[in-house]
């Protein structure tokens, strides 16, 4: 009777032990997307961190003949540089502006976009664009909820000279018309930091570019 309380016991230690280690396991490295916080997506996605001192540089190829280009990735951000407590948005890029080296955070320069983190809660999208043969800035905002996934994807479209934006599958959520995009510049991506030393904490699920038959050309995941 003794030996048999003794390896029911066991048995109930080890059990609780193997409960114990399931549920951590998804504590330590890489989670997973919660998918309720991502409206439109149907898949599960693992995240990267980007801590504020972490930058992703690469390069990819595209044909010469592309007239379209997609971009599209994921962004999650709970957590803000100092200098967004003091950062005033403005309507254009000036001198008055409280840019610095380091301020505002950037989760991407990935030509002809660059993305910055202008408050806590606002992104402003940067396009580098050809208007009347010279390349001008043409800029674009979005508020967003802090804490949850989203999903971002820009089509250049050379064809028809627009930029179409959408966001978390809501189509044509900002459209710019009537410009030219220099195919010849893509190629280069920079993740988790833009220009000069304004690097972002975050997370991104992926970043990939595709063209308008959904041909792949670059993915970081």
């Amino acid at each position: 009777m003794k030996y048999f309380k003794f390896f029911l016991l066991l048995k109930i230690i080890v059990l609780v032990f193997f409960i114990f280690i399931s549920g951590c396991s998804n504590i330590a490295g890489v989670s997973e997307v919660p998918l309720e916080a991502i409206p439109g997506i149907k898949e599960n996605y693992d995240y990267n961190v980007f801590d504020g001192q972490t930058v992703i540089t690469d390069s990819y190829v595209l044909p010469e003949d592309l007239s379209v280009i997609i971009y599209e990735t994921m962004l999650f951000s709970n957590e803000n540089s100092e200098c967004l407590r003091t950062f005033r948005v403005q309507s254009d890029l000036d001198a008055e502006r409280d840019y610095n080296e380091a301020c505002p955070p950037m989760p991407l320069l990935v030509y002809p976009l660059g993305v910055y983190q202008v408050a806590h809660n606002s992104y402003m999208l940067q396009f580098k664009v050809t208007e009347d043969n010279d390349e001008v800035d043409e800029l674009a905002y979005f508020t967003f909820e802090p804490n949850q996934w989203y999903k971002l994807v820009i089509l250049f479209d050379n064809e028809n000279k627009n930029i179409s934006v959408s966001i978390n599958d809501e189509l044509s959520y900002i459209t710019i018309d009537d410009v030219e995009i220099n195919m010849n510049k893509f190629g280069n991506v920079k993740l988790g930091q833009g220009w000069l030393e304004r690097f972002w904490k975050g997370k991104m699920a992926y970043f990939r570019v595709y063209d308008g038959n959904g041909k792949i050309y670059y993915v970081y995941k």
